[in-house]
């Protein structure tokens, strides 16, 4: 199949159809933020000229991390390298020394942005999918409790508190309202 791979899951042994358009839309984002860059830095030439060439372009690498991952934020970097907004305009060559030192902080700056927002984008992931599976599997606790008609019950070792789910309550014929005492339930 183009475009798709299966991957053996690790919940309940279930097999899923990753889509490799993600991976691929990562890096139309890249491309997308840096034409947004190359856009806007034309639109401000005239207030900057030749200073902060890659200004708006960190910011390209930014988003393109943030969305894309960490290979589409490099990839973002590499397209970002515009030797046309540095002088002598259109040309391979750069005669200024500062511009020449301003491309290798770039080219340091951007590798990093990509790297490090690119690893936050990965814990969000990650962080994301563990609340869906625990999600799920409070709903399978719940389905099961219902099913046997059962109830839960906490003991809070640090307050001495005992917190009932509602089962709980309807099972020892209580409301919600009522207080415990707990030699009544337990002669």
């Amino acid at each position: 199949m183009l475009g798709t791979k299966r991957v053996r899951g690790s919940h309940r042994g279930t097999s899923a159809v990753v889509s490799t358009l993600g991976t691929l839309s990562g890096y139309g984002i890249a491309a997308a933020a840096v034409s947004a860059a190359v856009g806007v830095r034309l639109a401000l030439d005239p207030i900057l000229g030749t200073h902060f060439p890659y200004l708006p372009f960190a910011l390209a690498v930014l988003v393109a991390a943030r969305f894309g991952g960490r290979l589409p934020g490099l990839a973002a970097t590499a397209l970002s390298v515009a030797w046309f907004f540095i002088e002598p305009r259109n040309s391979l060559a750069i005669a200024n020394p500062a511009a020449a030192e301003g491309l290798a902080l770039f080219l340091v700056v951007g590798p990093l942005i990509s790297l490090l927002v690119g690893q936050l984008r990965r814990s969000f992931l990650t962080t994301s999918r563990g609340e869906e599976v625990l999600r799920q599997a409070l709903a399978d606790r719940d389905l099961a409790l219902k099913a046997a008609n059962l109830g839960t019950w906490n003991y809070r070792f640090d307050s001495g508190d005992v917190l009932w789910d509602e089962r709980s309550w309807q099972m020892f014929g209580l409301t919600l309202d009522d207080r415990i005492d707990y030699p009544m339930l337990y002669p």
